[in-house]
């Protein structure tokens, strides 16, 4: 390299007045056209990181650190072909920061992370064909050594199979290149994964395993997964690590050739429907209850509704194949589905609720109804109570999910479409069996053996009907059949008599159709209860 003597005492002053939120404009825009004339040369750009990084290892100084980092990030970037014997020297001052550390600050990991990727990119696998023993070797070190090479992994992947225009552009060659030396190592990298989900206790590590791996197996072979015995390894650390349930959900999701894949698809699924997998879904749900869950319990709770949409929605459509055998009592997975919709996380109901539909197109559906009409009327009449307190449910969400209360009303607005949408499907395919639903709550309301909040399931109940006469080509057979059991009704609550009026003024239009009888008899019940309240 050209000798070239950096002043480290005025470079380290630059980088601190950089990351200085209290400095003066004047002073900012001083410190900004200092950086900017230093890096229209190279090599003294190049060795004015490298200064900075002595600095930085020298006294443990992550600022440091990370403004030489970013010296030579814009160095490998911009000057890559100007670059000569200096590109093996920088890989190696590259390789012993990620050796020797310090590694303590997550910027600094990430900057060095994007350099190596660089020259990774760049060099290996014909250039630098010791690379990955190189890595490897370097992540036995210790435990932040290890994170940074896992990091190294997962971006190595994504960036060899992105399909991102916006993304540096790799010449086709090269990433056919990267891709086949990629496969040629993946064993070393699974072993590692491995080694990690087997005996390390720390939780970032298991993380940045889990992460690494989600990506992995996203384009494996389904046959070398569920060889490595990696699933089940997974599944073991459900009950306390959120990415095994994010890692399981992108294997669940992934969109195998059905013909070529079938079975495979089927033995990852029966792993995931699992007694392991169900049994830290619903823990999650009991101990979360009604309460509104926040953080990172608010995610985990997501990705198990994520989780069992693909269960549901892939296995459960398949159960009435011959050459399918079911792996789990239906009942019991139908059950969970109404307990997760019952959650106060908005991505649930819409996650069974697709389940149901998907599952309700199945050629054998009229069987499904048939046997499991109960679960579905109370999935239809649970929906239903939740879209009526959704609202208040959703603005407890608004701070966690939502920049605003304008973007929170637009979702909702779409949600609550789409969930209406499905909803209305259900209640038409279950519609005599929503009939009986209906008919059994009048039957305990009005010989006062109801037991609850009998204004809050009488708000549904209208809901209820609404949407059943309104999807049933026989609505005034069924409003008049269901008007009949509302006139026995006798109460002096303010509140209900308001709610039965809305009844009425539900069922009479439709009833009228089927029989003009119920003219005289409802005009005498109207006048009683106007009587009542005024």
């Amino acid at each position: 390299m050209a000798a070239v003597t950096p002043d480290v005492e005025v470079l380290s002053k630059n980088v601190y007045a950089s990351l200085d939120p209290f400095l003066s404009n004047g002073d900012r825009i001083a410190v900004y056209q200092y950086w900017t004339k230093l890096k229209e040369h190279y090599l003294e750009t190049l060795q004015s990181g490298l200064a900075l990084l002595d600095a930085g290892i020298s006294k443990a100084d992550a600022l440091l650190l990370f403004g030489g980092l970013h010296l030579l990030e814009h160095v490998v970037m911009n000057y890559w072909k100007l670059l000569g014997v200096e590109k093996l020297q920088l890989r190696i001052k590259l390789l012993l920061l990620l050796q020797e550390g310090p590694l303590n600050d997550l910027p600094v990991r990430s900057a060095l992370v994007r350099i190596l990727m660089v020259f990774i990119k760049k060099q290996w696998p014909d250039r630098w064909p010791s690379m990955m023993e190189e890595v490897k070797s370097i992540s036995q070190q210790g435990e932040l050594q290890l994170l940074t090479v896992l990091n190294i992994f997962s971006t190595l992947y994504q960036d060899v199979n992105s399909t991102d225009v916006q993304d540096e552009k790799i010449p086709k060659f090269k990433k056919k290149a990267l891709s086949i030396a990629l496969k040629d190592n993946v064993d070393m990298i699974w072993a590692t994964l491995h080694d990690v989900l087997t005996s390390s206790s720390s939780s970032f590590l298991l993380s940045a395993a889990m992460e690494t791996l989600s990506c992995y197996w996203l384009h494996m072979p389904l046959s070398s997964i569920l060889q490595s015995g990696l699933p089940q390894i997974i599944i073991g650390h459900l009950a306390t690590q959120n990415k095994a349930v994010e890692a399981l959900v992108v294997l669940a999701n992934r969109k195998d050739d059905i013909n070529t894949y079938r079975n495979k698809r089927y033995q990852v699924l029966t792993l995931l429907i699992s007694a392991d997998v169900l049994t830290v879904v619903s823990r999650v749900v009991s101990q979360t209850g009604q309460t509104v869950v926040q953080g990172e319990l608010l995610n985990f709770l997501k990705c198990c509704c994520d989780l069992i949409g693909c269960i549901v929605t892939e296995q459960l459509a398949v159960l009435w194949q011959e050459d399918f055998q079911v792996p789990i009592s239906t009942p019991d997975l139908f059950q969970l589905m109404i307990s997760i919709l019952a959650h106060p996380c908005q991505s649930a109901s819409l996650c069974v609720l697709g389940a149901w539909k998907t599952l309700l197109k199945h050629p054998l559906a009229s069987h499904v109804i048939s046997q499991y009409h109960q679960l579905l009327v109370e999935t239809i009449w649970i929906t239903i109570q939740k879209m009526d307190s959704a609202a208040h449910i959703g603005y407890k969400y608004r701070v966690e999910e939502f920049d605003s209360a304008e973007s929170y009303d637009d979702f909702f607005t779409g949600y609550r479409s789409t969930q209406l949408a499905i909803v209305k499907h259900l209640a038409n395919q279950a519609a005599p069996f929503v009939i009986q639903q209906l008919e059994q709550w009048l039957a305990e309301v009005t010989t006062n053996n109801f037991s609850g909040n009998l204004a809050s399931s009488w708000e549904s109940f209208n809901h209820f009907l609404s949407i059943l006469l309104a999807n049933s080509s026989n609505a005034s057979e069924i409003a008049y059949k269901i008007l009949l059991h509302l006139l026995q009704f006798n109460c002096q609550d303010t509140k209900l008599l308001l709610l039965y009026l809305k009844s009425l003024s539900i069922l009479y239009p439709r009833a009228a159709v089927a029989s003009s009888d119920c003219l005289v008899v409802v005009v005498e019940k109207v006048a009683v209860i106007i009587c009542i309240l005024f």
